[in-house]
Order: structure tokens, then C-alpha cells, then sequence
């Protein structure tokens, strides 16, 4: 799977089920809203959150390239599992298109390098604080600014070849 760091400190944050929603909710690169009858779970830019909103702060994010399939199966499982291996804790956010990972900031290093040893490819940039190396230590290419890729054609026409992570038209599969 091919990821990316994405740049940013976000907060996860916890109102009443009842609480209105509000402007600073959806602040940064990146933001979630999810309401359930017990919580309104907010995740949005680290600055953006007012004082005295109740907020686990200093998470880094990390985007799976997608689209993904809907058929797709184990994505987080391939994703987690090496984490949880390496007592990284993560909290996860999926939307339609793909799976956004969290990390706490001082468990991101960790992250990207076991994502890498798994054979994962991670992109980052000189702005994450990382040293750009691949998972054999070397300093690699992976230090280019974050591109994430425009939207793909809609699932029914295309799909993700589980291999390479690929946007591939229905019915191909790359060798």
C-alpha cells in the first residue's frame, strides 16, 4: 500500500451527542465529524479547537492512497497489525475513498518505519520532521512534497489492484 504523512498536528476531540456542529470543526487538510447518540467525535486541525472542548491532542495523520475498492479486504488489517506489533497505537477514520491513519506525533518515526519494514511505501516530507529513509536505513526519494492524487473514475468503472494500489479499469489486473 502506498501511504503519505500528512502535514499537520490534529486533535481528536469529544462534545455532547447534542452539541451544534460549528465552523472550527472543519478546519486543516483534514477533518472528521461523526455524531452518534452518545458523542459528537471531532477530528480537525490541533489549532482550530477552542478552549475547553475535551480533545486528545498531537495526532499525525497518515492518508492510504485510494481509491479503495469496497471489495477490498484486510486493507487495515495489513496496516494495524504491523503497528499494534510494534506498540503503536493508532485511531482510524475511513471515508468513502480510503482509510486515514492517526498516530500521536511521537510515535509517527516509529510508524512510518514499520510501515516501511512491512513493505509499505510512505511518503513524507522535510516538513514532518523525519528523516526521509526507506525501510533499509538509506536516505531515499520518499522526502518529495505530498501530492494526493485527484479523484478516480467512480468504483463501478474502476478499481484498485491489490498488489501495486493501483486505479485499474474493471476487469485488468497488473502483473
Amino acid at each position: 500500500m502506498r501511504l503519505a504523512v500528512v502535514p499537520g498536528a490534529l486533535a481528536v476531540c469529544r462534545l455532547a451527542a447534542d452539541a451544534p456542529l460549528a465552523d472550527w470543526m472543519d478546519a486543516g487538510a483534514f477533518s472528521s465529524v461523526t455524531r452518534t447518540p452518545d458523542e459528537l467525535s471531532v477530528v480537525c486541525a490541533e489549532a482550530a479547537v477552542p478552549e475547553g472542548i475535551t480533545a486528545e491532542r498531537g495526532w499525525r495523520a497518515l492518508h492510504v492512497d485510494g481509491p479503495l475498492d469496497f471489495a477490498m479486504t484486510g486493507v487495515l488489517a495489513r496496516l494495524a497489525a504491523p503497528l499494534a506489533e510494534a506498540g503503536v497505537p493508532i485511531f482510524v477514520v475511513s471515508t468513502f475513498d480510503t482509510d486515514w491513519l492517526l498516530v500521536k506525533a511521537e510515535h509517527l518515526a516509529r510508524a512510518v518505519g514499520t510501515l516501511r519494514q512491512s513493505g509499505h511505501e510512505v511518503q513524507t516530507t522535510a516538513d514532518d520532521g523525519l528523516r526521509a529513509t526507506g525501510s533499509d536505513g538509506r536516505a531515499s526519494a520518499l522526502g518529495s512534497p505530498l501530492r494526493l492524487r485527484p479523484a478516480q473514475p467512480p468504483a463501478g468503472r474502476a478499481r484498485t489492484d491489490e498488489r501495486s494500489g493501483r486505479v485499474l479499469p474493471r476487469g485488468r489486473r497488473e502483473t
